[in-house]
Parts: C-alpha cells; structure tokens; sequence
C-alpha cells in the first residue's frame, strides 16, 4: 500500500473496491514484470508463494502451461490456475486475436 502512497492502509481497507483493485493491480503488476510477462506463473505467484512457483517452474522447466500447472502441488493454487486458464481459453475463443 505504501508503494502507492496509500499511507494510512488498514486492513479493512481491502473490503472497498477502489482500494482492493488498485492494490491488487499493483501486486499483479509486480509478479508480471518478475516473471517476465509470463501470465501462469504471476497468477500462481499471486496465489502462492513466490519462492514456491520458482521451484515449480524450476520442475516444470520451458514446458506449457498445462505442465506447469501439474508442478503446482498446493491444493489450493492449482485449481486457481487452472479455472483461469479455462477462462483464458474461452475468452480466446469469444475474442480471437482481439483478446491479446
């Protein structure tokens, strides 16, 4: 919160959409530039960890997105990607190139 100048940060802030889209923009943002616009990994890093995905993309290694995602061991995360994967996929398929 501080890195966006919201100094006064409680964490009931988070229950106001302004403040919980901007933060979480921003925190997406950062997992974007650190896993060089590579969308799984940031959203796994997002959702976990970050030293846990580098160890999965460490065992996945320059596979795709469906293997990485089998590297994901947290019962919680792998399911995270995945139903945004999906979505990813059919947004593709409403929107084509237009989706890039």
């Amino acid at each position: 919160a501080r890195a966006l100048g919201e100094y006064n940060f409680h964490s009931a802030d988070l229950y106001q959409p302004r403040t919980s889209i901007l933060l979480g923009a921003f925190t997406f943002g950062e997992r974007l530039t650190r896993y060089a616009n590579r969308i799984f990994p940031a959203l796994a890093a997002y959702n976990a960890p970050q030293f846990a995905v580098d160890g999965w993309l460490l065992a996945a290694g320059d596979a795709d997105i469906d293997t990485f995602a089998e590297a994901i061991p947290f019962t919680e995360t792998y399911p995270y990607v995945q139903r945004i994967y999906e979505n990813y996929k059919q947004y593709l398929e409403l929107y084509g190139s237009q989706a890039q």
